[in-house]
């Protein structure tokens, strides 16, 4: 074993940490998961906890890492210079990249290089492996059972869950050549492929309540609630509820739920499952080296994640039918190096990163046609196939599964110039970001019933179990279908910088980035939010103590407002409420994205080493600079898509299951559960700021003393508008 003294950084005042693929592979990560190794790193600390506990590695989530204190959307993670964040969040990764694809990562948890940009967090940047002149192959698998784990002390090893995890993978590269015609001495074409396959057997349980089989079947002669013919208001003969009573729904609800089959605490009736998940995670990249002076990389980086379940996404506890989760995660470059002399490098790059998820519904017992349930609609629009959701009091509900979709393609464009002058080094570039999030919401278009004990409904029968056979609801909630929103921004960049030897023993380092981080907007401008001054108080709607607005009282729309001047042509068919002129007038000549773009946003950026003896064994480093952050759709305030008043929302009451329609109309308003904008928008900005002492102590070990701060600006937060004062619900 042999041990190299560690260095002392002079040429610069960041703050960073770089993890070799040696180190990579030798360190014990949780799963294979690379992200994990950054768990080690000083001034990281996971939100979650998570770093050591996720075994399988199959978690996209960053960890909800706070590095220096900012906060766990503003870091900024990138795959050969290629975003690999969730444009939705900043939390999550698109791809879970395999330990063997990576070749070294650099972590900058403070930093001061204009060329760094996007967010104000840490800079995470993982560089992949390319193939070499000769030829390597890795085969792997580790495996892991619940065998061999240890039994739960107090329960014992019945109460081990069955777990059967694999990991497996391998990677291949090497030079592209045809002996004596093409590449023949291997220096020209390279290529590096691999795999990382992940399974866990995965398993699920739940505990239900659920009539007893006599109530299933309409007795409720044994029942603590025995139930009321609405009809007559007088007990049913025997307590039994005739057959012929029973409704369509009611008779569907009979075949949908199970007979008891446990007495423990907690529900009466047990259901367990298996629920695996599997992932794929793949690397293809070719480097071709035209001519000396130009280098062409193509790397691809497709990943994949099945997850299916009885419960995860049904919104069921009871197992009627299976979801199944297809996560996609898709990051994409295509990089050229020009070595114009051997002073001056240029490197452009292209590259494209999505993220995709889509809920697909299984199996037989979602459809309505399984159980002979057919209802009309409140909304001629919507054609269900779905069974409805289901509340009843006391008892499990049922669900009718996820249908959601997202996706978020983002492309990226990359240029960075170099040039040394002397004791110059000089640097200016460009980053250019299009953010994409197609969302497709979950709808309720196929009905949801809740069966109580209203006593403001006339048929009910003293029993909610009863009134679901009966067909006789509280409340039926319906709304149109599913709601699409393209969510869409760009963040464009430019910097120019300097560093600069001023001598042997100091280096500093300065210069300018320049942003333009536009607002997020809707390609079909089906968004809508509250703003404060367009509330007009002499339209201001009376409400009712029980939080209803008093009819005939004031503008139900008062405040809201819609981006742009109208909705584009393209709307049409896609936007429910298109010809609704109480929509239409909520245009009020606003940016088509709430906001104008900032065009004032300059970072300044400042750093220097100093090697005080010049012998590279002690350093004195620090720097400052201002740094502004794009902000994830889903914190950015702007996630404004398929609310009220742009979709179709309908409520009846005490109406009759086979005919919804027939229920009376509710037409209470409540105030609309609006999001709230500002008037005006500042970029969220960040003053980061750092002095350390780095020096070689005894035994090759190097001591780093930093303090780190930064201070922030106009980030984003949410925050009650329309709330009462301790003082004002005390009056009241």
């Amino acid at each position: 074993m042999t041990g190299e003294a560690p260095l002392v950084e002079t040429a610069h005042g960041e703050v960073s940490r770089m993890v070799t693929q040696q180190q990579l592979q030798n360190f014990a990560l949780p799963g294979r998961n690379p992200f994990y190794m950054l768990g080690i790193m000083p001034g990281v600390v996971s939100r979650y906890g998570n770093f050591m506990t996720d075994f399988r590695g199959g978690s996209y989530s960053m960890g909800g890492l706070q590095i220096n204190g900012q906060r766990k959307d503003t870091n900024f993670i990138s795959v050969d210079g290629i975003n690999n964040g969730r444009t939705r969040d900043g939390v999550q990764q698109n791809n879970i990249l395999g330990v063997d694809f990576i070749e070294e990562v650099k972590i900058h948890t403070t930093h001061f290089a204009p060329e760094f940009g996007r967010n104000t967090g840490a800079q995470i940047h993982f560089v992949t492996r390319r193939g070499t002149q000769d030829f390597h192959l890795s085969a792997y698998e580790f495996y892991f059972s619940d065998t061999m784990a240890a039994c739960p002390y107090i329960v014992g090893c019945a109460a081990k869950p069955r777990i059967r995890y694999h990991n497996y993978g391998y990677t291949l590269g090497g030079p592209i050549y045809w002996p004596g015609k093409f590449n023949a001495d291997r220096t020209k074409l390279f290529f590096f492929v691999g795999l990382e396959g992940r399974y866990n057997s995965g398993s699920n349980q739940k505990l239900s309540i659920v009539p007893t089989t006599q109530e299933r079947n309409g007795d409720f002669s044994a029942s603590a609630l025995k139930p009321v013919d609405p009809d007559t208001r007088a007990p049913f003969p025997g307590h039994i509820i005739p057959a012929a009573r029973i409704s369509t729904l009611g008779k569907a609800l009979q075949k949908i739920y199970p007979d008891p089959n446990y007495s423990g605490p907690g529900g009466n009736y047990y259901a367990f499952r298996s629920q695996p998940t599997e992932s794929w995670d793949q690397i293809y990249r070719v480097d071709y080296n035209i001519k000396p002076n130009w280098q062409l990389t193509f790397r691809a980086m497709p990943g994949i994640q099945d997850f299916t379940s009885w419960f995860d996404n049904t919104g069921n506890r009871i197992p009627l039918f299976r979801v199944n989760r297809k996560r996609y995660g898709d990051n994409y470059v295509l990089t050229l190096n020009t070595t114009l002399d051997p002073r001056t490098v240029n490197e452009l790059s292209f590259g494209y990163s999505a993220y995709r998820e889509g809920f697909t519904i299984l199996d037989e017992g979602v459809k309505r046609s399984t159980y002979g349930i057919s209802f009309a609609p409140l909304f001629a629009i919507n054609n269900p196939t779905r069974i409805p959701n289901v509340s009843i009091t006391g008892y499990t509900g049922i669900g009718s599964g996820n249908i959601s979709k997202v996706r978020t393609p983002t492309w990226i464009l990359r240029e960075n110039f170099m040039k040394i002058l002397g004791a110059h080094t000089l640097k200016a570039g460009l980053y250019w970001e299009s953010m994409n999030m197609n969302e497709v919401n979950n709808p309720n278009d196929n009905g949801s019933f809740s069966f109580g004990l209203s006593a403001a409904n006339p048929r009910n029968s003293g029993n909610p179990w009863a009134n679901a056979l009966l067909g006789n609801f509280d409340a039926y909630s319906e709304t149109g279908p599913s709601a699409q929103t393209v969510y869409k921004a760009f963040d464009r960049e430019f910097y120019v910088q300097d560093s600069w030897r001023v001598n042997r023993r100091l280096s500093v380092e300065y210069g300018l980035r320049w942003a333009f981080i536009s607002p997020w907007g809707a390609k079909w401008i089906n968004v809508v939010a509250f703003m404060a001054h367009f509330w007009d108080p002499a339209k201001a709607p009376q409400v009712a103590p029980n939080g209803a607005i008093v009819p005939g009282t004031g503008d139900p729309y008062n405040g809201l407002v819609l981006p742009g001047s109208g909705f584009p042509e393209s709307a049409k068919g896609r936007v429910a409420v298109y010809d609704d002129p109480a929509v239409r007038a909520l245009f009020r000549g606003i940016p088509s994205k709430f906001h104008p773009l900032r065009k004032n946003n300059l970072q300044p950026r400042f750093s220097f080493a100093w090697d005080v003896f010049g012998n590279g064994k002690l350093a004195v480093r620090g720097g400052a600079g201002i740094f502004h952050s794009v902000t994830g759709i889903a914190y950015s305030g702007w996630y404004l898509g398929a609310r009220a008043p742009l979709t179709l929302a309908a409520t009846v009451t005490n109406g009759h299951a086979d005919n919804p329609g027939s229920g009376i109309p509710n037409t209470t308003r409540f105030p609309i559960n609006a999001g709230a904008l500002p008037g005006e928008y500042e970029i969220p900005t960040m003053y980061n700021y750092s002095f350390g002492i780095q020096t070689i102590a005894p035994w090759k070990t190097q001591l780093d003393i930093s303090y780190v701060g930064n201070s922030g600006r106009h980030l984003s937060f949410s925050r009650p508008i329309n709330f009462l004062t301790p003082e004002q619900q005390a009056a009241h």
